[in-house]
């Protein structure tokens, strides 16, 4: 019953609907894909509620989880089509200016591809709630480096070492049908740090610098 009720009230989201499904494939994960803007709300919901950070390994504990957080259930239900509204007006307005801004050529690549990277086919399903609640700040903060034109060399290589070292671990690992790097803490550290370079006034939800992603790299090992 619940379940319904929430397929039901996404029914006034046909723009960000639309936007949703028009986004393209991951660049690396291409066999991620989407069942639909509505069915990966309800999935991305259940799981924050129910699953997500939860000890399941007997109907007593199946109970016991869905009798302690079923009250949490319509609260989400209320606030994540709000969220995904916002995200999506906002990606479709970088989106917007990125074209607009053309002659920018490198500039606009890097922030294409940090785009493609987070906005994909799917991209609701996988990506946890806590980490989706961000995506507002990080696409304020491609605004900004975008608006600013910030294409300074050395915060550049700093970052693209990172990042190409992540995604070339990725790669390697595609074969594993357990791959989530969107549920890698590494990665959000990286969507971080590119805050601390490019969108200072933004600030990070973390602490963030290179000697600490090389920390976390290392824990990460």
């Amino acid at each position: 019953k619940e379940c319904q009720y929430i397929l039901k009230s996404l029914a006034g989201t046909a723009k960000t609907q639309l936007s949703y499904n028009q986004l393209l494939a991951h660049p690396v994960l291409k066999q991620r894909s989407s069942v639909s803007y509505k069915e990966d709300v309800l999935h991305l919901i259940l799981y924050s509620v129910f699953v997500e950070n939860k000890s399941i390994r007997s109907q007593a504990d199946f109970e016991t989880v869905l009798h302690d957080n079923k009250a949490q259930l319509m609260l989400l239900s209320h606030e994540t089509p709000l969220l995904l509204v916002e995200i999506m007006e906002a990606y479709a307005d970088l989106a917007r200016q990125l074209g607009l801004k053309s002659s920018l050529s490198e500039l606009v690549a890097d922030i294409e591809t940090q785009l493609q990277h987070l906005f994909y086919q799917g991209f609701i399903r996988y990506i946890p709630y806590q980490q989706l609640q961000h995506l507002p700040r990080y696409l304020k903060a491609m605004a900004y480096r975008l608006d600013k034109r910030d294409m300074n060399p050395a915060k550049n290589q700093e970052l693209k070492r990172y990042w190409f070292r992540f995604w070339k671990g990725v790669k390697k690992e595609l074969e594993s049908d357990s791959l989530y790097p969107e549920r890698d803490h590494f990665r959000w550290l990286l969507e971080e740090f590119s805050v601390s370079l490019y969108a200072q006034q933004l600030k990070t939800s973390i602490p963030i610098s290179a000697k600490r992603l090389e920390a976390a790299w290392d824990i990460r090992k």
